[in-house]
């Protein structure tokens, strides 16, 4: 009951210090009559400077828009530039044609700054500002730049929605941070995109530059992307870069999404950290792809690189903390600490090794890609039955998957080595028939007559091991056989029917 008591004796006290700030954020009519001087005349209207009192910057959203878009109001061509202002209210610019050059840097937007559908016809410049609402530039056309940069987003319910925007110029936004969602899908920015040191903090939604154009750079150099993000299908002309970039957001359902963009330079994503899933399958890259030194950390999920098309793919001492797809993948040239490793650490596909193998026959590198053929079998034998595995195991000892051939000839010469090593002893043999008996007994020429198929050396016509000599003749039958398998074999691999 006292609780209760003290809480009623205190509700009046907070309406008091409520009405309070209302009171000291009532537009302050001496410093519009200061912005409107300071337009007409060309200059700036830094209010920082006229005004020591913070409580004296406050403009009324009215004001502004009347400013902006009245047909009378004096504004030089330099446009209207104000710099340390509060706007207490929300400001409604929808629909609205703006002719002036507009900055508004370092501001206070205490509400929504609503420029849904909006025409600028030169530039709209935020610089350093703070947005405590949500900004609305839906389908908003600027015919200049817009800057954004070091624009501080604090809310984390409002938004920051750039959806379907045209920028004739470049679209700034380096150092601004976004404690909320927001969005840039189907942007068309007509020069370049530069949101390095951009930092996007809510862990809870996602940012997306999806479908995205960009007429020349995307830049993202030191970004912290806690978000979750998605470039999915973004289109940029030149180069796009995440260097030193780190999207930190580790929890099972966080992802960053490349997938399907395209980029007609260069993609580069030196030192880039992604602690979550991510995903470029079938983007492109007309000029290279470098993930070098980046760091694949989140061990619950494969990066995706499936359908990656570029000319060069670089993977330098990029760490991965689980396997990679590459399925599909396509390039010219392919770099890493070891093309050969670096394709064996990814899950397992064909098209992973046929490409690396093609790559490096365009090296003229042919014993090296016999190499990736035969791990690429390897790899391939653990899905095969048990019989397709037996025959695999045979193609890899006997010829190399029919890369190697001469292997078949090595084992044949250690099994002639062999027979003639059983069959060495002259006294340990017999001929065939009584007047054979004269005739001279070489044990090699006896056990290479009896290995090779299809060719008579007049050795073997002669001689045969004693009756009492079991395990002899037993390995002769056995010796045969091996003769009829790998010589076969062999022939065949040189032929290039065993593959």
């Amino acid at each position: 009951m006292k609780r209760i008591l003290a809480i009623l004796i205190f509700l009046p006290c907070l309406s008091a210090f409520a009405l309070a700030d209302t009171a000291e954020l009532e537009p302050n009519p001496r410093a519009e009559r200061f912005v409107k001087m300071q337009v007409a005349a060309g200059e700036p209207a830094d209010l920082e400077k006229e005004f020591p009192d913070p409580g004296d910057r406050v403009l009324g959203s009215e004001f502004l828009v009347n400013l902006l878009t009245g047909a009378s109001s004096n504004v030089h061509r330099h446009g209207v530039r104000i710099i340390n202002a509060t706007f207490a209210d929300d400001i409604d610019l929808e629909n609205a044609d703006v002719s002036h050059n507009v900055e508004l840097s370092g501001c206070n937007f205490l509400g929504d700054l609503e420029l849904s559908q909006s025409h600028f016809k030169k530039n709209l410049i935020l610089d350093g500002s703070t947005i405590g609402g949500t900004l609305n530039l839906i389908r908003g056309i600027i015919d200049g730049d817009l800057k954004i940069n070091s624009v501080k987003f604090t809310s984390v319910e409002g938004e920051a929605d750039f959806t379907d925007l045209q920028a004739a110029g470049s679209f700034e936004l380096s150092n601004a941070s976004f404690a909320g969602r927001a969005l840039f899908i189907h942007d068309k920015i007509g020069g370049n995109l530069d949101a390095q040191g951009a930092s996007f903090a809510n862990r809870e939604t996602e940012i997306s530059f999806d479908s995205m154009i960009v007429g020349a750079y995307a830049l993202f150099r030191g970004a912290i992307f806690s978000s979750s993000v998605t470039f999915a299908y973004a289109d940029v002309a030149r180069n796009f870069g995440t260097e030193d970039a780190h999207f930190t957001n580790s929890r099972t359902d966080a992802y960053a999404i490349f997938n399907s963009m395209k980029v007609g330079l260069d993609g580069k994503f030196h030192r880039t950290v992604f602690d979550c899933r991510v995903d470029f399958g079938h983007a492109e890259f007309g000029g290279r792809f470098e993930p070098t030194q980046a760091t694949f950390n989140a061990p619950w999920s494969f990066p995706n690189f499936s359908g990656l098309k570029a000319d060069v793919v670089d993977f330098s001492l990029a760490k991965f903390s689980n396997r990679y797809a590459l399925e599909g993948m396509e390039y010219r040239e392919i770099k890493a600490d070891s093309v050969s490793d670096f394709v064996d650490r990814a899950t397992y596909s064909p098209d992973a090794y046929a490409s690396l193998e093609s790559f490096l026959k365009r090296k003229g590198m042919e014993g090296s890609a016999n190499t990736v053929y035969i791990a690429q079998r390897r790899r391939e034998r653990s899905g095969l039955s048990l019989p397709g595995k037996v025959g695999s195991v045979l193609l890899d000892v006997l010829v190399g998957y029919g890369r190697r051939p001469w292997l078949a000839f090595v084992w044949g010469a250690l099994f002639v080595a062999l027979g003639a090593a059983v069959f060495r002893r002259r006294t340990n043999m017999q001929p065939q028939k009584p007047e054979y008996e004269s005739r001279h007994y070489s044990a090699f020429w006896y056990s290479l007559d009896m290995f090779l198929p299809f060719v008579d050396l007049k050795a073997a016509d002669y001689w045969e091991p004693r009756m009492d000599r079991q395990l002899a003749r037993t390995y002769l039958r056995i010796h045969i056989l091996l003769g009829w398998i790998l010589i076969p074999i062999g022939l065949a691999a040189i032929s290039g029917l065993v593959k």
